[in-house]
């Protein structure tokens, strides 16, 4: 028989892919490719809709992309 586990926590099915949600005002991080910069940029937008209030950005900077926490 198998053995059954009570009260595990369901896990969402959305992690925050990227660290986003962790990161405070002022905080950035390098971002190596164009294709994956598009996609921080799309997640970025995603937050900003489902929680008001905080905002990322994504810009190209010499040496790639980088993604900056403004609010």
């Amino acid at each position: 028989m198998t053995k059954l586990d009570k009260s595990m926590p369901i896990p969402s099915k959305r992690g925050d892919k990227y660290g986003l949600l962790k990161m405070e005002i002022g905080d950035s991080f390098q971002i190596d490719t164009r294709e994956l910069a598009i996609l921080v940029m799309s997640y970025a937008h995603y937050l900003k809709v489902t929680r008001p209030g905080k905002v990322w950005t994504v810009r190209k900077v010499d040496d790639g992309w980088r993604c900056w926490r403004v609010a």
